[in-house]
């Protein structure tokens, strides 16, 4: 007779209980079904019945041996290795422990607790009691959690500047951008998407649909797509740059400061891109309304401020 072990029953309890609480408040919820290397599954937020592509890692632990007899003090408990990974990740880690006996759990921020005093000194194991705060409820993940995964997804634009992106005022032919979900390396739609940011007859909204995905899933793809991407920007001429910089100057003038560091994160992959902007900036090839974008792009990569390049580019054109 085959027999399962009772510790499995108990982290499908675990599990379901997520799954029921994230259905409650509305949220996309995919268990995984890999071996357990800190994450054992994502949750993705929904704005107006649609999936906003922002996930976050969940790490859940079932069982009595996380909380006390009373079940008021929960433990959660990991290890050096594990909170080295959840600082590593792309995305929010949240931690929830949950007492199948007392029906109820409680979240961390797992993110925020694997810092680097953590990682190198401990404790592992993090202590919590069960509270109208602390408690993993469909009322806390609306209120509490999901502000806290909204703060952590800083580089990416609402579902309202992606709609208008996708469907600006002039009517036109509808691109179809294709997704790529974390971790995954279907390379037919990462060329796709390369194509889209680099040709020649992409508008400027296209090209920063494009870059914008590029660069989010930059960090979750194979080397071997990396490598590509790089190759493709490595070939850039001017004239496509100039688009570029049209394309994050835009986003600054439209409020959207976070998606055009994207599209600059993906320049800065270019051998010698501050020395080729500032070739643009001498030769005057660029408007003067893109003038500072230009600056900013070039500030960004170097980590340092560029007021020599305003003093004889921006200051000259009043």
């Amino acid at each position: 007779m085959t027999h399962v072990l009772r510790s499995s029953h108990i982290e499908k309890l675990g599990v379901a209980e997520v799954q029921r609480i994230l259905a409650k408040s509305r949220t996309i919820f995919r268990a995984t079904s890999t071996d357990d290397v800190g994450i054992d599954g994502f949750l993705e937020l929904v704005e107006d019945g649609a999936a906003t592509g922002i996930i976050a890692g969940v790490q859940i632990k079932s069982g009595q041996s996380f909380v006390d007899e009373a079940g008021i003090r929960f433990t959660f408990k990991a290890d050096r290795e594990h909170f080295g990974y959840w600082a590593r990740c792309s995305f929010p880690v949240i931690g929830i422990v949950f007492s199948p006996d007392h029906e109820k759990s409680v979240w961390f921020d797992l993110t925020s607790l694997s810092t680097d005093s953590r990682i190198t000194n401990g404790p592992y194991s993090i202590n919590l009691e069960y509270s109208d705060g602390t408690a993993f409820t469909p009322l806390n993940f609306t209120l509490t959690i999901k502000q806290i995964i909204y703060k952590y997804a800083h580089q990416r634009r609402s579902l309202f500047q992606i709609r208008q992106l996708m469907q600006p005022q002039q009517k036109k032919a509808a691109l179809i951008v294709p997704s790529i979900e974390v971790g995954s390396e279907k390379e037919e739609a990462w060329y796709e998407l390369i194509q889209v940011f680099l040709g020649f007859s992409s508008t400027d909204e296209e090209a920063a649909d494009a870059g914008y995905r590029l660069s989010w899933y930059f960090p979750s793809v194979s080397d071997k797509l990396q490598q590509k991407l790089k190759e493709h920007l490595s070939q850039i001429d001017d004239f496509l740059l100039v688009r570029t910089l049209r394309v994050i100057h835009n986003l600054i003038e439209n409020n959207a400061e976070p998606a055009a560091e994207l599209i600059i994160d993906l320049l800065s992959y270019m051998p010698e891109i501050s020395i080729r902007i500032g070739k643009l900036l001498k030769e005057h090839k660029l408007s003067s309304a893109y003038i500072e974008g230009a600056i900013q792009t070039i500030e960004v990569i170097e980590q340092k401020p560029r007021n020599d390049l305003r003093s004889l580019f921006v200051n000259s054109h009043f």
